[in-house]
């Protein structure tokens, strides 16, 4: 059985204690052995009495001394044991503490995992929310098509019939200015005659857009959502909200429509304005989207090389005017474009084939001229909803032998 420190301590005492009395009790017999102790009337040994006092003083003083000495020895023993115990005691709390806070860290991982868990449900509610009310109302446009359509009893397309009804009325000439000024005189004309029918489709897909723009959702989700939005319209229905976004009830609207890109999908030469350019063959005119294409395309890298250049801490003079030239891929002509400012470009068509744009565009170079100024006007300004007068905005075009010369110039800058 083990024993504990206190017993063991005590156990040291009685064994020095014991021995130490029946040492003195030995030692006193001895020396008053045949001595008259009990004489009382015997003189008093004075001698013997401090030789007994020396004795007992000695011996037992000495033994005292020892006992002192193993009891300080016996608790600086126990101490350390106490201090070995504490040690202990206080790494079983360390290592409790420590397992307590790993259990307080795994809980915060779950709380924080839980608030993940949390937004995710919570992000996929408002998303089927949204979706849930999206799509009613992208139910609610689709029947709206249904109505409008169903005023013609012939099965007619409401849209195509309005366009083609605007295509007679207005009357184009060779400027685009012009053309772009009648056309829209023409709409609103035709959209006053019949803004019973019409208003209430504009306003559904207005408030669509509207209702992408103002959701929580991501920009990438509302352009997902903008994109579902667009695949729904018609090339004739694009027409119509592009010209409607002219009027006074869609200056709200052109804003969301460049913001979204709306009419990406609307060619220029679908517009009314270039009804006396478009070719009646498909393939050429289908070749003269690959150009225009190919020049959009080209004029977006150099205005967005030209800005990088402007953007540079130190300009090199060497770099302008910034120049660059890149011969199409029918090797027809070479685009060139040149510019000091942005106030001022010259895009250049040189060294024109006749035969093989009149063999893939079904143009000549004068027609060819006039095609391409309506184009930049569309992308430069129509499309962009610019104003011409704010921007001074001016195009003047050259032709000379077989290059094509364009001159824009605007007090505010060209962009795209």
């Amino acid at each position: 059985m083990k024993t504990t420190p206190n017993q063991d301590k005590n156990k040291t005492l009685k064994i020095i204690i014991i021995p130490s009395i029946i040492a003195l009790i030995f030692a006193i017999s001895l020396f008053l052995w045949k001595r008259n102790f009990f004489d009382f009337d015997s003189t008093v040994d004075a001698g013997m009495l401090g030789t007994l006092g020396d004795f007992v003083g000695g011996v037992i003083g000495s033994i005292w001394a020892l006992v002192g000495v193993i009891l300080f020895y016996l608790a600086l023993k126990e101490q350390r044991r106490d201090i070995a115990t504490n040690q202990k005691a206080l790494a079983k709390q360390i290592e409790a503490l420590e397992i307590q806070t790993n259990e307080f860290k795994l809980q915060k991982n779950e709380l924080i995992e839980s608030r993940k868990v949390f937004i995710e449900q919570s992000k996929t509610l408002k998303k089927q929310q949204f979706e849930s009310t999206f799509f009613s109302m992208l139910k609610l446009y689709s029947d709206n098509i249904r109505i409008l359509n169903s005023r013609y009893s012939n099965g007619e397309d409401y849209f195509i019939e309005f366009i083609k009804n605007l295509l007679s009325k207005v009357k184009i000439s060779n400027s685009p200015l012009d053309n772009h000024k009648e056309t829209l005189e023409t709409y609103n004309e035709l959209f006053f005659d019949c803004k019973d029918d019409i208003s209430h489709y504009f306003r559904i897909v207005y408030r669509l857009v509207k209702f992408i723009d103002n959701s929580t959702m991501s920009d990438d989700d509302k352009k997902m959502y903008s994109k579902i939005l667009r695949s729904q319209f018609s090339e004739k229905e694009l027409l119509m909200l592009y010209y409607n976004s002219y009027t006074v009830f869609g200056t709200k609207f052109y804003p969301l429509i460049l913001k979204y890109n709306l009419l990406k999908h609307l060619p220029n030469d679908s517009k009314i304005e270039f009804k006396n350019l478009v070719c009646s063959k498909v393939k050429m005119d289908f070749n003269r989207l690959l150009l225009i294409q190919e020049l959009s395309n080209y004029l977006k890298s150099y205005f967005k090389e030209f800005k990088q250049l402007m953007k540079q801490e130190v300009i090199n003079e060497e770099d302008f005017p910034f120049e660059r030239s890149v011969k199409t891929e029918d090797s027809s002509m070479i685009i060139h474009v040149i510019a000091d400012e942005l106030t001022e470009i010259k895009i250049s068509f040189l060294n024109i084939k006749d035969d093989i744009i009149k063999d893939k565009y079904d143009l000549d170079l004068n027609n060819f001229m006039e095609y391409v100024l309506h184009h930049l006007y569309h992308k430069f300004v129509f499309a962009t909803y610019n104003d011409l007068e704010e921007l001074d905005f001016n195009i003047s075009e050259n032709l000379d032998s077989n290059n094509v010369k364009y001159l824009i110039t605007s007090i505010k800058g060209v962009s795209l």
